[in-house]
């Protein structure tokens, strides 16, 4: 997912600030920005790339460690953005290394910040929400069972499904552990 640090910069300026409150504010990991990649350049810094909509498509300006200047570039479309950027930065700095870290800064109309900033911030809590409510399923499923509960009981104390009782007890834990 390529990360938008223009956006971030609303978040925590003072028209946000003072229509949501400072409680709103996430961090640049929950807003979905931070650095991309894991290749950094010659100074440790990520490529930057300033991206904007123009007419149908997008203009790209590229600038970074090694680069002597500023280099502009054109995408049809914002989900090429990132390719068409490492495609230039191999060309026009040919010993990069094969994936360049990169820093992406959208650049949109002050009228369309406030909306896709609630947009990413609510898919992110609802994201965290969802990872938060497996875990605690698969936690409750565990025990329940453990006591003696039927997967039957178990998936009725729970809400869900006989199935997915049977699911998340066969599920790996991130250790490799069951259930």
């Amino acid at each position: 997912m390529t990360k938008c640090s223009l956006i971030y910069a609303y978040l925590m300026s003072e028209d946000f600030l003072a229509e949501f409150g400072s409680e709103h504010n996430p961090s640049p990991q929950e807003a979905g920005v931070g650095r991309e990649g894991a290749a950094e350049g010659e100074t440790g810094r990520p490529y930057r790339v300033r991206c904007e909509r123009r007419g149908r498509g997008w203009v790209l300006w590229i600038s970074g460690p090694g680069l002597g200047e500023e280099y502009v570039t054109q995408a049809r479309s914002y989900d090429e953005v990132e390719a068409v950027a490492r495609e230039t930065l191999a060309a026009v700095a040919g010993t990069l290394a094969d994936d360049p870290e990169l820093m992406v800064e959208v650049v949109l109309p002050a009228q369309l910040q406030r909306p896709v900033i609630l947009a990413r911030r609510f898919r992110l809590r609802a994201a965290a929400a969802q990872r938060q409510s497996v875990a605690a399923l698969k936690e409750a499923a565990r025990m329940l069972v453990a006591a003696g509960y039927s997967k039957r009981d178990t998936a009725a104390l729970l809400g869900v499904s006989r199935q997915r009782i049977s699911q998340v007890l066969e599920e790996r834990g991130p250790r490799g552990e069951w259930g």
